[in-house]
């Protein structure tokens, strides 16, 4: 939750930024983190940690559509699963919102989960580590991460001339020295990326299970039906081999819960620090209703697909299962849609609000010793009898 604060991780902008800019440093940083993670998750099973329940998940059209959906209501909403929590663990309102939505689409997308299994075509599992050994995996997985961060990394150079590498920091939002910016931020996401890749690993040592949001929002709000009488073991979703055991649980000691209110917990943590805590941001009845509408669509999505953006892509490609890469390429699309629907809700498709250059206190961009003016309000000169008037 403090590593997601202090380096605004947010996939939603990330892939804003690419499709709207032709900016792939969000997405370059999203391949760091799996790059670490992949190398670090097969050596538990490498050593012969094959009791650890990986997310392998049939190829099927349910993982198409609903991330595919989750896509799109990614950019209506503005938000992911990892920046509805952390962001509602910095007091945003807005947050507070889509977080009920989510809970109510998931765990209604849940109920409705085997009707998307029975009736849509689907194959079976691919897990890369068993079907061609370790070291094949690991260099299809480095190999397609290439080619991930290759293809904006090209696009970018030839639109802009130079790759973005940092963001603009204002003097409030920028600490110098090491201390001081570990605990107050900025952080670069590609900083926020690595811990990411260790901590989640760190995750999956401690639990047995990949680093997830979904399941345990789900978990919350399948404990209030059953807790009002509802049947929730029946449901399909809940007799999968990866949430069977939920069940017998509370929400204080099932590892995804659990994970998910920590990440509350850093968020708060990090923003007090930076002395960011509580945001009213966006909460006209236009934005409010765009975000209800694609957390809505979010949650469903990522309750038919087996997850979000962290368990059907972040953990899925992790754990070596083919799934996690159609999920992510098809929620790709849906975030390209999603993009596109924007100004037909009268939703603004912002251009990337940080470059290449580091802005000091005086209103420049410095860059490699060079140096560029910024267009800045000019002060009046007080000797100047007009402008003292």
């Amino acid at each position: 939750g403090l590593t997601a604060s202090h380096a605004h991780f947010k996939f939603s902008e990330h892939y804003r930024d690419l499709f709207s800019d032709t900016r792939g440093y969000g997405v370059r940083s999203q391949v760091v983190l799996l790059f670490v993670a992949c190398p670090l998750f097969s050596l538990l099973l490498f050593l012969g940690r094959r009791d650890i329940i990986v997310f392998q998940y049939p190829v099927s059209l349910s993982v198409v559509l609903g991330s595919f959906v989750f896509g799109i209501g990614m950019q209506v909403a503005d938000f992911c699963t990892l920046s509805i929590l952390f962001q509602l663990g910095e007091g945003n309102v807005r947050a507070l919102v889509a977080l009920i939505t989510y809970l109510v689409a998931s765990t209604f997308g849940a109920f409705q989960y085997s009707f998307w299994v029975h009736h849509l075509p689907h194959g079976g599992s691919v897990f890369l580590l068993d079907d061609t050994g370790i070291f094949i995996a690991l260099l299809i997985q480095f190999t397609s991460l290439g080619i991930l961060a290759g293809i904006p990394t090209v696009l970018e150079r030839r639109k802009h001339g130079m790759l973005q590498m940092a963001g603009i920091i204002s003097e409030q939002g920028y600490y110098k020295g090491f201390m001081l910016k570990a605990l107050f931020g900025y952080w670069p996401a590609w900083t926020g990326a690595i811990l990411f890749a260790v901590l989640s690993f760190l995750i999956y040592v401690a639990t047995d299970t990949p680093w997830g949001i979904t399941s345990g929002v789900i978990l919350w709000g399948s404990s209030f039906l059953e807790a009002c009488g509802t049947n929730i073991e029946q449901w399909h979703f809940w007799k999968l081999e990866q949430h069977k055991d939920a069940l017998d649980h509370s929400i204080l000691s099932d590892s995804f819960s659990l994970t998910s209110i920590g990440i509350l917990i850093g968020a708060c943590t990090a923003s007090l620090l930076a002395g960011r805590f509580y945001s009213t941001e966006g909460l006209s009845k236009r934005i409010l209703a765009s975000t209800i509408l694609g957390v809505m669509l979010m949650g469903y999505g990522a309750a038919i697909s087996n997850g979000g953006i962290i368990e059907g892509f972040v953990s899925g490609v992790s754990s070596f299962s083919v799934h996690g890469w159609i999920w992510f390429f098809s929620c790709l699309v849906g975030n390209y849609v999603g993009m596109s629907l924007r100004p037909l809700l009268g939703l603004e498709v912002e251009k990337p609000s940080w470059e290449l250059y580091v802005m000091d206190n005086r209103g420049k961009m410095m860059r490699r010793g060079r140096e560029r003016q910024l267009p800045t309000t000019e002060e009046p000169d007080l000797n100047d009898g007009d402008a003292e008037q």
